[in-house]
């Protein structure tokens, strides 16, 4: 059944209206080709400035169970109100009338069908947790994602503090603040009225993890997460979970437009959501330095889908609540701002760019690093409070 007939089948799909805020979405999918895939999916997706920023949970033989499938792209409505994601997601997007119901269908060789409804607004009195506002610091995923242990989230609500306060300690109580997941003291960066930022406890081994903020002693309702082994996300140097990461270059310069990264060259990139490591180490304390702690699960890397070395995953050293992970830029990488994706046991990540220059370029390529850098720079990291917060 073609695009047009669906448009005539549905009431009200034409003419149509702005595909725009967040959307809860459903679908099915499959790829036909020289290798056919077939998958179902259901999450969320934001629309916004011609960015979209979304979450599949998929299911699909070709995956070991279940995946979280998080991605960014850029859209551009036709004068329909229509959006073509031909390059990624291989779909056509058409909203009704209001914009509060979208139909998506497959442009070949995808066949693929999705429905998607707008988002109610949520508000709530007194000390007010959003039931869609509790997200990875790093990567702004829906929270259809889930949390995992040791993660640096971000709460999004009203009346969470009295007033804006920041310890680069992480303390567990902040401002008179604190955070709980299934009871336990979550590590605070910072605290404001309507945002927190803090450190799931590693101990937050259960299925759910029940989601409460306690200000001076008035709770906010609850909101319960599915928990996940990680939920990984690259920082990015809007803050915002898409465009360039946050990274560094092995002499610990940042990586911008003006000092690219360069095929062959090991770069650290900084994240959210890696899950447990080992060594252990106790909720909010520094990344250890002279063991470090890695990561429990592995981690891989594409750079503009091609296969990349990761040398290192783990906590970022004599930093709190920061994950790092050393990728080499494949050889064969073109100039331009490439797509670094990263994925762990059961998370898949495709949010983030850095730009490559092949200006310079050694004849040989160096040595893969294989310890994390040991020092920092402050380069937009996405955690900085406010004035600089991030906003849902």
């Amino acid at each position: 059944m073609g695009l047009l007939c669906w448009r005539a089948s549905l009431p009200g799909l034409a003419p149509s209206g702005l595909i725009d805020g967040a959307y809860y979405h459903a679908g099915a999918n499959l790829t036909v080709g020289a290798t056919s895939t077939l998958y179902s999916y259901s999450g969320a997706a934001k629309y916004s400035s011609g960015t979209v920023l979304g979450h599949w949970r998929r299911l699909s033989w070709f995956l070991n169970g279940a995946e979280d499938f998080s991605y960014s792209n850029n859209v551009s409505p036709g004068p329909d109100g229509s959006i073509v994601d031909n390059d990624f997601l291989g779909l056509q997007y058409i909203p009704s009338a209001d914009g509060s119901m979208v139909i998506a269908t497959g442009i070949g060789p995808t066949l693929g069908l999705e429905i998607a409804i707008k988002a109610p607004d949520i508000s709530g009195s007194g000390v007010f947790l959003n039931p869609t506002g509790v997200l990875n610091s790093a990567s702004s995923a829906p929270f259809t994602m889930g949390i995992s242990a040791g993660e640096l989230v971000t709460l999004y609500g009203t009346g969470l503090a009295p007033s804006f306060a920041a310890n680069t300690d992480f303390p567990k109580e902040l401002n008179g603040v604190k955070v709980l997941m299934n009871g336990r003291e979550c590590p605070i960066y910072y605290v404001s009225d309507t945002q927190i930022a803090a450190i799931v406890p590693y101990g937050t081994v259960e299925n759910f993890a029940n989601v409460q903020v306690v200000n001076n002693g008035a709770a906010s309702n609850i909101v319960s997460m599915f928990l996940k082994q990680n939920t990984a996300g690259l920082f990015t140097s809007n803050a915002r979970g898409f465009g360039q990461a946050a990274a560094l270059h092995p002499d610990f310069s940042v990586v911008t437009p003006a000092n690219p990264a360069k095929p062959g060259e090991v770069i650290a990139f900084y994240a959210s959501g890696f899950g447990v490591v080992s060594p252990a180490i106790n909720d909010g304390d520094l990344g250890p330095v002279e063991q470090l702690s890695r990561t429990v699960g592995a981690f891989n890397a594409l750079v503009n889908g091609v296969s990349a070395p990761v040398s290192y995953s783990g906590l970022a050293p004599q930093l709190r609540g920061l994950y790092q992970i050393n990728v080499q830029i494949p050889a064969n990488t073109a100039a331009g701002d490439a797509f670094i994706s990263i994925s762990g046991l059961g998370s898949y990540t495709t949010q983030a760019t850095i730009p490559v220059t092949r200006a310079g370029l050694a004849s040989e390529l160096p040595e893969v690093r294989t310890a994390a850098p040991q020092r920092y720079r402050k380069m937009g990291s996405g955690i900085s409070p406010p004035g600089n917060q991030r906003r849902h």
